[in-house]
Formats: C-alpha cells, sequence, structure tokens
C-alpha cells in the first residue's frame, strides 16, 4: 500500500523537570532494605498489634522467670485461658491443684506449719502435687490404675499438663475423672475445709475411685488458702 511505519520509544518525562524529580527518588528507594511507607491504621488493627506485642512480652517474661514452675509445666503459653463449664467450687479447687497451692507439705512448708516439706512417707522428696500423683511410693496401685485409664483414652505421656492443662487435660476431665467437693465444717475449730474426691464417670468403671482425696491434697479455706465457698 506504500506505507511506512515506524515505531519510536521516547522517554516521557525526558525534559520535564517534575518526571525527573520522581524517576531519581524512585531510583533512590531501589537502595533502601525495607519498604518505607508511613499508612493509619484503625483502632481494631492497632488494638491487634499492641495485644501482640503485650502478650509476646508477657510469655518472654513467663518463660525466665524463676516463680511459679509448677504452673509453667502445665502451662507454658500465656493467655490460654481454662474452664470446664462445671461449677465455680470445681474449678476453684482445679485452680489450686494447677498453681501448687494445696495442703500437701510443700505448701505448708512455705508458710510455717511443716519443717521440712518432705514427703511423710518417702522422706528424701518434696511432697508436691506432682510427686503425690506421679511418684510417691504409698499410691503405686491407684497410680497404676490411673496411668491406665490415661493411656486408654489417648494419653500417651501422663504428666501434670495432662491431667491439668487446657487441651488434653480437659479431655482427661471431662471423660475420665468427675470432681466432688466434700465440705467439712469444725465449729469448734471455726473452720471449713474443701477436699477433693473423685467418683468414676459413667464410661469408665475402673477409673481411680477418690484419688485425691486418698493423697490427701487438701485445701483449706482459711487464709492463705482462701476458695469459694
Amino acid at each position: 500500500m506504500g506505507v511506512f511505519v515506524m515505531f519510536l520509544w521516547v522517554p516521557a518525562h525526558v525534559g520535564v523537570e517534575g518526571n525527573e524529580e520522581v524517576d531519581i527518588i524512585a531510583k533512590q528507594t531501589l537502595k533502601h532494605p525495607n519498604v518505607e511507607m508511613e499508612l493509619s491504621i484503625s483502632k481494631a488493627e492497632a488494638k491487634g498489634l499492641i495485644r501482640t506485642v503485650v502478650k509476646n512480652q508477657w510469655q518472654e517474661l513467663w518463660n525466665r522467670e524463676s516463680i511459679g514452675r509448677h504452673l509453667y509445666k502445665i502451662q507454658e503459653k500465656v493467655g490460654a485461658g481454662r474452664s470446664s463449664g462445671r461449677e465455680r467450687r470445681e474449678e476453684s479447687v482445679v485452680t489450686m491443684l494447677r498453681l501448687g497451692h494445696t495442703r500437701l507439705n510443700s505448701t505448708l512448708k512455705v508458710v510455717g506449719k511443716h519443717p521440712t516439706g518432705r514427703c511423710d512417707q518417702c522422706q528424701e522428696e518434696m511432697e508436691t502435687v506432682e510427686h503425690v500423683i506421679f511418684q510417691c511410693q504409698k499410691y503405686v496401685r491407684e497410680r497404676e490404675r490411673l496411668l491406665l485409664d490415661l493411656r486408654s483414652n489417648g494419653v500417651e505421656e501422663p504428666g501434670l499438663s495432662a491431667l491439668l492443662g487446657k487441651s488434653s487435660g480437659d479431655v482427661v476431665f471431662n471423660y475420665v475423672f468427675s470432681f466432688t467437693l466434700y465440705k467439712h465444717c469444725n465449729t469448734s475449730l471455726g473452720r471449713q475445709d474443701y477436699w477433693v474426691g473423685f467418683r468414676p464417670s459413667l464410661s469408665l468403671v475402673h477409673t481411680p475411685v477418690q484419688l485425691v482425696a486418698v493423697m490427701h491434697l487438701k485445701v483449706g479455706c482459711q487464709p492463705p488458702y482462701n476458695i469459694h465457698r
């Protein structure tokens, strides 16, 4: 047709002062390791960021803290609340066991009510919740039944976390054990004691009966052992 077409690329910013400045700035940003951009965030986003930072700092403090190590064995991650939906009195006793503040000798020693805090049966070991349930020679038979029931419910590594933790502990709590609180009043002493017992659930007839009660895991309601009455 006698028509000749030629394409020629001409930079649009050439010779335009504003475009030249923008091009220089754009090339300078390539040297920055991070993207620099200021954007406003919503209140919801700000709350989320603050919550994340605070929780991370809280976790770091919890990891290196020297106290509360009994609870740390049960719950390493902070901010993970637990509730089984049971009565308040029952949850209070479970909380006492999680914190390790019972009327066992180790706690009594802290408040000046026991000379050594050691187990009266084993003599050498401190009488803690973990020792009584998993180590004390006085309760070998009860422990065998307990571990058997735990394993039959999928808990391959029984421990405090499995019994009193948030996830697998709730499974054990709901399907293996049913806590029963017994309140004894002694008017002559002016005090009330709560103690924990176990009764078999409907699905497991071989559940250890009154395991904790037999182990004397008592929780007194006098200071410093106040619990909800």
